[in-house]
């Protein structure tokens, strides 16, 4: 059984909510280097200078040169999109994703029992990820903005165009489309909406564009869970 524990803003395992030891943690996974992803990195590091690091290479250099710039030690292994390496009893595929950093990932991770796909920070649903969450049991998927939230919220025009390009975050729309493809394939797949934007997106918005569009379009009996904005983890078990 694969057990996850949220962090809403790093996605980082948190040991005291999940009554374990930073030691009992064999590897963290990062999926690209910009600050919300990473800004507990030199803190860990530092205070667990064993703890394995597993993300892609051009992001290990990124992390190495924060890392050095604290005069700080890590032990991180750099990954190429299509991978596949275990870290203890779990199997794990890197996969690529199209994101505005300097090699972004998602990862497949599978046990003998269940295939999760982690997606978050990607502006567009390619046909190489669209087959691993046609194919897991549970997909972590961002629902990151609601287009007219965007449209007409505070954010300069720029941001907003980085927002919504091809290497930016899916809509409430896109990430619709992307589930009803996949339970089309997969009717027992189930989902957690994650990385839902705090300026652009409220969980009742998402909820309200998704679920309209797989009534539109004859799918039902979804199981479809939304991580919390605001909460420091939650725990799931598929």
């Amino acid at each position: 059984m694969l057990t996850l524990a949220l962090h809403t803003k790093t996605y980082a395992l948190l040991s005291s909510g999940i009554n374990k030891s930073i030691k009992d943690i064999s590897g963290v996974l990062i999926t690209h280097e910009h600050s919300d992803h990473i800004k507990g990195i030199v803190q860990l590091c530092k205070n667990n200078p064993e703890l394995k690091i597993y993300t892609t290479e051009k992001t290990k250099l990124a992390i190495q040169e924060l890392l050095c710039e604290k005069n700080i030690l890590a032990d991180i292994y750099g990954l190429q999109y299509g991978d596949n390496f275990d870290i203890g009893d779990f199997n794990i595929t890197v996969i690529e994703t199209s994101h505005d950093a300097v090699m972004p990932c998602a990862y497949n991770i599978k046990d003998k029992n269940s295939t999760i796909t982690y997606a978050t920070d990607l502006g567009y649903i390619s046909d190489t990820m669209q087959n691993f969450l046609n194919t897991s049991n549970c997909n972590i998927l961002e629902s990151n903005f609601d287009k007219i939230m965007l449209e007409y919220g505070p954010y300069p025009a720029s941001i907003k165009s980085r927002i919504r390009g091809m290497q930016g975050h899916l809509s409430n729309e896109d990430t619709a489309k992307a589930i009803a493809t996949t339970l089309s394939y997969n009717p027992e797949a189930k989902f957690i909406l994650s990385h839902l934007s705090e300026n652009n997106n409220t969980e009742a918005l998402a909820k309200d564009t998704i679920f309209s569009y797989l009534k539109e379009q004859n799918v039902e009996n979804t199981d479809i869970s939304f991580a919390s904005q605001s909460l420091s983890f939650e725990r799931y078990e598929v």
